[in-house]
Formats: C-alpha cells, structure tokens, sequence
C-alpha cells in the first residue's frame, strides 16, 4: 500500500535521484574552491613581517688591543686616519726589552770572540806539535839507524857492549817521545770548543726570543682601513683588554641584525629587508 501526501503551494519533493545528484553537486563545487584557494596560497607568496634589531658596518671590522701589558710610549695614527697592513698604530715603551736584547747581543758577540781566539790557539798549537811530532820522528829513525851501525861495529869488535846499549837507551827513549806526541790527547780541545759553541746557541737563540718579545710591545694594524681611536693618553697603562682602536676594512657595507628566537624559524635565505 502507497503512502500519498498533498501539498498546497510548495514544491515537489526531490526524488532519491535527485537527492543524490544535488549533493554530489555541492562537494564538487566545495573540492573545487578548495582546491583553488589552496593554488592560490601555493603560488602566490604572503608578505611577512619580521621584527628584527642590528647595525651597519663594514666587510672587514676588528678591535685592536695590545698584545701585553705596557705604557703607552707613542700614538702614531689618530682616528680617521687610513691605515695599511702593518703600520704600527701604538708604541708601547719597551726600555726593557730593549736592555735585554741588548745584552744577549753583546753575549753572542763575546762567544764568537772566544771561539775566533780558541781557535787561533788551537791552530797554532797543532802546527807546534806536529813540527814536535816531525822532529820526535826524525830522533828515532837516528836513534834506530846508529843502534843498527853500533851492533855491526860490536859484532866487528869495533863497539863495546855499553855503547850498544846506550844506543838501544837512546833508541827506547826516542820510541817513547814519539808514541807520546802520536797519542796525545786532541778531545781536550774538542771540548773547549764545543762548550764555546753550545754557548754561542743559546746566546744566539735568546736574541731571537728577546727580538719576538720586543715585537709584542709594537701593536700593529692587521688589514686595510680607517680607524676610530679611543680615549688613551701617553704614558697610560694598557692591556690586551683594553680596546685601543676600532678598524673598519672592506668595500662593501654589512648589515648584521638580531632575530627573535621565536621567529628564527620563519627566516630564510635571500629574504628583502628593509632598515
């Protein structure tokens, strides 16, 4: 049995199939919108606001301290002034150092000296003892030769026995003189001057030390640029925490600047800024 229903001035009830054609209507229509609202935020790119804070300055930027404790002895670059690679800016008083160097100088000077006359002695003694060791030679090959002559003699009856040995005494005596000059020690010498020449080393290498702590009293600029100097005076005590110039090198300009750590994330690479 049918139900019937009557209806007085309203439309006509959709049927099943209708009903299902006009929702799958309306989700299409919401996919679609969807779809190009999400297109849109894709390709078109929503300006972002980040707040940040930093300052301007150069490619190049160094604080320039002095390497050591010192008193100012000489200002040489005023602020504003353009500098190079090297140029000395301050001159600390180096008096001291100066001393020391000075001192290690004159001792290498002085070890060079003793050598120079060590070996001057070393030298002559060694042309006296080999004109002695020549001559020690020349005593016992006589000494050999008439012992031979004096033993032939003897065997003739032309030599008594106490001439023949006094020849052998006089033969013994020379082999003696000869074998002493022949082993006399040379490490003596050897020694001398290898005491001499140990000092020279370490003369020579305390120049070298005190050169490199006299170095530390100059306070050089370490690149090209110009220089804001700060308040110091002559004869004021500094040291490497004191900030004695600022420099600024480079061609181009830099804008450091601080973000939030809240909005690091949203930071990336080739973003505009504006200051």
């Amino acid at each position: 049995m049918s139900d019937f229903r009557a209806t007085t001035g309203e439309s006509v009830p959709l049927s099943s199939l209708q009903s299902r054609r006009r929702a799958w209507k309306i989700s299409f229509y919401i996919c679609l919108v969807t779809a190009v609202l999400v297109s849109f935020l894709v390709l078109v790119r929503i300006e972002q606001k980040i707040p940040a804070v930093g300052y301007v300055t150069t490619e190049e930027y160094a604080e320039i301290r002095s390497p050591r404790m010192g008193k100012i002895k000489e200002i040489l670059i005023k602020s504003g002034n353009t500098v190079q690679p090297g140029d000395i800016l301050v001159q600390l008083d180096s008096s001291e150092a100066e001393a020391l160097l000075e001192q290690s100088e004159y001792q290498v000077g002085k070890v060079k000296t003793e050598i120079e006359k060590l070996s001057t002695v070393h030298k002559e003694q060694r042309m006296k003892h080999e004109k002695l060791l020549t001559l020690a030679e020349l005593h016992f090959k006589d000494a050999k030769s008439k012992l031979t002559l004096t033993e032939r003699l003897s065997e003739k009856g032309l030599a008594s026995e106490i001439a023949v040995e006094d020849r052998r005494l006089a033969l013994e005596l020379a082999e003696v003189e000869l074998n002493a000059l022949k082993s006399e020690d040379e490490t003596l010498e050897e020694k001398e001057m290898a005491v001499l020449l140990e000092e020279l080393k370490a003369a020579e290498q305390a120049v070298k030390l005190h050169k490199v702590r006299l170095e530390e009293f100059v306070v050089r600029a370490p690149f090209a640029g110009s220089v804001i100097r700060h308040d110091f005076i002559i004869g004021e005590i500094v040291g490497p925490d004191t900030v004695l110039y600022e420099l600024f090198g480079g061609d181009q300009l830099v804008l450091k600047v601080m973000v939030d750590e809240r909005h690091a994330a949203l930071v990336r690479t080739g973003m505009r800024y504006r200051a």
